[in-house]
């Protein structure tokens, strides 16, 4: 049977969430953002822009310094030692852990490489790193040997698509039982079932978002497709799940209502969508309440 499932309709489940956000910047959480490599550097760029507009107080970026002369004067931008493919290298874990320290959480997976250096990079940083830490795009699955790194940890986020689930749920030896029924109900169930063999949160990406953290689901559908919306919802997740510490589940759910709000505004365009565009769109969201 599936475990009970939260259905968030056309207002937030719960709205002290966006009533109650940070009112300055200096209390509004500071954000590591850690990707990158010599070949790609945008999308963590735009999780970097989305951050901001979703209320984070600060963001700071960190790429390997492969990218240094092409983007020496990017603010909030710091260069660490790469790896000889132009990716985060082993040798980048001091400067990264420093830089960490003077933040509240860390964001990573924008454009990871699975160079060995950089695998063994990030299983390092995972493994030192106690605060808070949102594991996207890549980073779900770059730790196919460790996923206990991520799972086992009550602090982490993790952002994925179905089939990253699958993945890990597969590194976790579990055995999933799911129905024929490829829809809704059986993502509910898949969630629900990765879930009570893990201790982290998770938010399923896609169309249907299926939030869970702190024992609890719920379900928010989009009226369309998510995918324009990756690095949007990787950036207001990331910033929901460190605003809130101590209301995961209703921070995490109240983040899926601002990327359904943020993709109808969106919905009329027929162009390719900007960052800017999407910035604008997630500020709009957020600022409803």
């Amino acid at each position: 049977m599936t475990k009970q499932c939260l259905r968030q309709a056309d207002q937030p489940l719960f709205p002290k969430i966006l009533w109650n956000r940070p009112l300055s910047r200096g209390t509004a959480g500071r954000l590591l953002l850690v990707g990158g490599h010599r070949e790609e550097f945008s999308q963590i760029q735009a999780v970097y822009q989305m951050a901001l507009a979703a209320g984070a107080g600060e963001c700071r970026v960190v790429l390997p310094d492969s990218l240094q002369k092409l983007l020496a004067d990017t603010p909030g931008t710091n260069f660490v030692p790469s790896s000889p493919s132009g990716s985060l290298g082993k040798g980048a874990l001091a400067q990264i852990l420093h830089l960490a320290s003077e933040c509240d959480a860390i964001a990573i997976g924008a454009s990871l490489s699975n160079n060995s250096e950089t695998v063994m990079l990030v299983e390092s940083l995972l493994g030192k790193y106690d605060e808070p830490v949102i594991a996207f795009d890549q980073a779900p699955t770059l730790v196919k040997h460790r996923y206990r790194l991520i799972a086992d940890r009550p602090n982490c986020l993790i952002v994925a698509t179905m089939q990253q689930v699958f993945k890990l749920a597969g590194g976790l030896d579990i055995g999933l039982k799911i129905e024929p029924n490829p829809g809704v109900i059986n993502k509910i169930e898949v969630m629900a079932q990765v879930a009570a063999h893990s201790q982290a949160g998770y938010l399923l990406t896609g169309r249907d978002m299926v939030a869970v953290a702190d024992g609890q689901l719920s379900l928010t559908s989009a009226d369309g497709p998510m995918d324009s919306l990756a690095a949007a919802t990787a950036a207001v997740a990331a910033v929901f799940w460190l605003q809130n510490p101590a209301s995961r589940f209703a921070g995490l759910t109240t983040a899926a209502y601002v990327l359904r709000e943020t993709q109808r505004g969106l919905a009329d365009r027929r162009e390719v969508i900007t960052t800017a565009e999407m910035t604008k769109a997630i500020s709009r969201a957020v600022d409803r309440y």
